[in-house]
């Protein structure tokens, strides 16, 4: 495990200016871009590192990375985020899309996505509604954009930031984007200045869902990226602060996903709650995902030198996450990753080889490790039409 750097005291919460309490949760050397596309083992090996240090805000409970340098981060065409190769992810943006539609009445509507990726859930969106939609994204690429029978929509491979002129929508919604951002009481409070007053649309947040983390010492949720990390107090806090009225704010997807759902408030934004962690919370939190990476540093050693592979089955941060924080690449043969993009392709710092599931046939894994266990049902009847048999192990609670 790489050591923890010292923490030095730190104010100003970005969220709500509130006063900073550390987790004592610190790693230096992350690779600064997780899921970039590298050809080669040595292109993998040496690429843009930064550092993680943890700290959370006895006000509004918001969790941050104190030592975020945005400037490391690249959002280009080569970076490889989707999930969507998945049947079981596109069921759930599919019914995630139907819901809204339904709920909402959003049919011939417009549709606005912040970091929208290559526009897979607004796609879903627009057609479930025949809405007409628009997106933005640096990392998106035109020959990867689904294509609908009802509806439109087109993406704009551009960020969306304090220059971009927001569109005319009745739904703005932006998944899984704002945890990559440091600066999130600016980006909401921008948010609701350029909505201003001339409409009412529904805005629909997804981010990750801190109390997840903390309670099974996710480690492998942690990566430098994601440089803020929300309870659902929190960012319903942040969002009432900034001039909205949230509707509700639920997990879902497994209980990883807290979804927002508000719409801007008739006025000026309300005082800070109080919902803050204690440093005891914090420092709880701090200790179990320490613990965990101290367990599965021991498990994947022990695997490293048991009867036969151990194979990772997800290619994306998370795996990242895992090999970077333990340490200890060399207890897996390789990971395994469905998306044809990530296939032959090495993970940044580890710089351990992706290969097709087919390649699993020849491997004969003692074991798999699923790297998100709400896969891990699609994964087994993957190896069951391969005809591998290995012992399956869902990271974190299945």
């Amino acid at each position: 495990m790489n050591q923890p750097l010292p923490f030095q005291a730190r104010t100003g919460c970005p969220a709500c200016s509130g006063e900073a309490g550390s987790l004592g949760y610190a790693i230096s050397n992350v690779p600064a871009n997780s899921v970039r596309i590298h050809r080669s083992e040595s292109a993998a090996s040496s690429i843009p590192t930064g550092d993680i240090d943890l700290a959370g805000c006895l006000s509004c409970g918001f969790i941050w990375n104190t030592a975020f340098d945005p400037d490391l981060v690249e959002y280009s065409s080569d970076y490889e985020a989707t999930q969507a190769y998945s049947e079981t992810y596109r069921r759930f943006l599919r019914a995630q899309a139907d819901e809204l539609v339904e709920a909402y009445g959003l049919r011939n509507k417009r549709i606005v996505e912040i970091g929208c990726g290559h526009g897979e859930f607004l796609a879903e969106i627009c057609e479930a509604g025949e809405n007409f939609g628009i997106g933005f994204d640096p990392a998106f690429s035109a020959d990867r954009a689904p294509s609908i029978k009802r509806g439109s929509f087109e993406v704009r491979a551009e960020p969306f930031d304090a220059n971009t002129k927001l569109p005319e929508a009745d739904f703005i919604c932006c998944r899984n984007t704002l945890e990559h951002l440091a600066d999130v009481g600016e980006f909401v409070s921008g948010l609701r200045a350029v909505i201003g007053e001339s409409g009412e649309p529904l805005v629909f947040f997804q981010v990750p869902a801190w109390e997840r983390i903390a309670a099974e010492g996710a480690f492998w949720d942690i990566y430098y990226e994601h440089c803020s990390y929300f309870t659902a107090a929190s960012l319903t806090a942040l969002f009432e602060r900034n001039g909205f009225d949230v509707l509700s704010c639920e997990r879902s997807y497994g209980e990883q996903y807290l979804s927002l759902l508000a719409r801007p408030a008739r006025d000026s934004g309300r005082p800070p709650l109080a919902c803050g962690s204690g440093f005891g919370d914090l420092i709880e939190a701090g200790h179990r995902l320490q613990q965990e990476v101290k367990e599965w540093t021991t498990l994947l050693c022990d695997h490293s030198t048991g009867s036969g592979p151990t194979i990772l089955w997800g290619g994306g941060s998370k795996a990242v996450a895992l090999l970077t924080t333990c340490d200890i690449a060399d207890g897996v043969h390789g990971v395994v990753d469905i998306n044809p993009y990530k296939q032959d392709a090495y993970l940044p710092g580890s710089g351990v080889r992706v290969m097709a599931p087919e390649a699993l046939k020849s491997v004969k894994p003692e074991r798999v490790v699923v790297m998100n266990p709400i896969y891990v049902k699609e994964i087994r009847a993957r190896l069951a039409q391969l005809d591998v048999t290995t012992q399956v192990i869902g990271l974190g609670v299945e």
